[in-house]
């Protein structure tokens, strides 16, 4: 499970500019039934597959922008709040966020939800993206934000990149000092990461080989399958 999860989570990351986190989460919870197991055990592997992708689009990073360094602060900030709550809440009500990250995504996908901050409202939006993190959903809220802020392409996925990065380091640190990571979850994280690493490697090379109407087909299929393991993830 790990050697198929691992690439695939990679895979629609960067294929697709979003959605593999979200789906590694949902498909851990469904597995263990605990959503604070499922991101113990994820976000040190999508830490290390965003690091990864963040390096293969190294030169596209728009660290020149007004909005990249205040975005990525509240970003962080807003992942340590959400991780230091996420381990005292009742599982069930992480696991109606993730259903609701992953309802949001299909909303946006078919155009039902269209609304985003004002550039001049970044911090604050990323400290909400950064407490979304808790339920899975933070790409989903970044996304469309990011690209309404000008980021396009690969200088887009660059910065999405380094923004999870960013989350789930401070996820961890919260984790982390409440004693919500073990060694077994380290141990079946590291085989997520080099599989994550295996489907960056592979997705970038697809992604340059697909038409924006594929691309776009392919996203709607993403998100109904989340939507799915959400959905069952609540039993």
């Amino acid at each position: 499970m790990v050697l198929a999860l691992g690439p695939l989570a990679g895979g629609i990351t960067t294929v697709l500019g979003l959605g593999g986190g979200l789906m590694l989460v949902l498909v851990l919870q469904v597995i263990h039934g605990d959503p604070v197991v499922a991101m113990a055990i994820a976000s040190p592997a999508l830490m290390i597959g965003n690091a990864h992708r963040a390096w293969l689009f190294r030169r596209y990073l728009p660290l020149d922008a007004p909005t990249t360094r205040p975005w990525l602060i509240a970003v962080g900030i807003g992942a340590i709040i959400g991780g230091l709550g996420a381990v005292g809440l009742p599982p069930i009500v992480l696991k109606v966020g993730m259903a609701l990250a992953a309802g949001v995504a299909v909303l946006r996908q078919f155009g039902w939800l269209t609304s985003v901050p004002r550039p001049r409202f970044v911090a604050i939006a990323g400290l909400v993206v950064g407490l979304a993190s808790t339920t899975g959903g933070a790409g989903l809220l970044a996304a469309p934000l990011l690209l309404s802020l000008g980021y396009e392409g690969h200088r887009y996925l660059a910065l999405l990149s380094v923004s999870a990065l960013v989350m789930h380091g401070g996820r961890i640190l919260s984790f982390g000092a409440l004693g919500a990571i073990t060694m077994d979850h380290l141990v079946l994280a590291c085989g997520l990461a080099i599989g994550i690493a295996v489907g960056n490697t592979v997705g970038r090379s697809i992604r340059e080989r697909l038409s924006a109407t594929v691309l776009s087909r392919l996203q709607s299929v993403t998100m109904m399958v989340m939507v799915a393991l959400a959905l069952g993830g609540l039993r």
